[in-house]
């Protein structure tokens, strides 16, 4: 039987995004193939060719390329070739978005409560912060709950969101902490 190719296409990649792929050949896995990329030229410099046709790196530009990639058979010195088109891209751009515009004000003594909003991504979600006044908790919902102890102006909060796949979006919020009015 003749060796045939039997992928059909290079997969897409993404930059930034570590991509993987193994040619395949009609041939059992214990046949010693040796892959080439004969005409093209080479892969970007982040992505890497073996002989054995494993395309693998963390590419880092996008690229548009063809290539002829040519597969030997070791103990029969059977070769054959076919032609892929190479695509690496700019990710999708996620499409979780956190919705709060703005947080309340926080008066100290009074208790405080806060809900964030999101939409999109893939739940459950995951929030956290850092920089929120004494006295004030923000939970893993999305949530702030307490009594701020002090007043101290415009403070800065981050706030992160992160879906299930991994996907973030992190806004900068201030707080005005003030006193009671008397």
């Amino acid at each position: 039987m003749s060796i045939v190719i039997i992928t059909e296409e290079l997969p897409e990649g993404y930059i930034g995004e570590k991509y993987f792929f193994k040619l395949k050949t009609n041939r059992s896995e214990t046949s010693r193939l040796v892959w080439k990329i004969e005409f093209g030229g080479a892969l970007p410099a982040d992505l890497s060719f073996s002989e054995d046709g494993v395309i693998s790196g963390i590419p880092r530009r996008t690229e548009r390329a063809n290539y002829y990639i040519v597969v030997t058979d070791v103990a029969t010195k059977e070769s054959v070739g076919k032609h892929f088109r190479l695509v690496i891209d700019f990710p999708e751009p996620s499409d979780l978005q956190i919705t709060t515009d703005s947080v309340n004000d926080a008066v100290v003594g009074i208790p405080y409560r806060f809900q964030f909003g999101c939409r999109g991504g893939t739940p459950p979600y995951t929030w956290s912060s850092d920089g929120l006044p004494i006295g004030l908790d923000f939970y893993k919902n999305g949530l702030i709950d307490g009594t701020a102890k002090f007043s101290g102006g415009l403070i800065p909060i981050n706030v992160k969101l992160t879906d299930s796949d991994n996907n973030t979006e992190s806004r900068l919020y201030f707080m005005n902490v003030r006193s009671q009015k008397k």
